[in-house]
């Protein structure tokens, strides 16, 4: 019995942990909100503070930093 509420301790506290560290690191990237532009067929960066209405078609991404990438590039798969 004790091996069980010990077990069900260290399955919450992981879990918690586990939530928290996940959140902490999606946080921290350099995420980018980009809604579609019919004037150039494409999409546009949305600057801080602009609202995004319902129907907008938008896109959410991040820069890739990719000075570490090897000369021939890196297949996509």
């Amino acid at each position: 019995m004790f091996n069980i509420i010990l077990w069900s301790i260290f399955f919450c506290f992981g879990y918690v942990a586990g939530s928290y560290i996940r959140g902490t690191t999606f946080d921290r990237q350099a995420w980018r909100i980009y809604r579609w532009d019919v004037t150039v067929f494409g999409y546009r960066p949305v600057p801080i503070g602009a609202k995004i209405y319902k129907g907008d078609k938008i896109l959410m991404g991040m820069e890739v930093d990719t000075h570490g990438f090897p000369p021939d590039g890196i297949k996509y798969e």
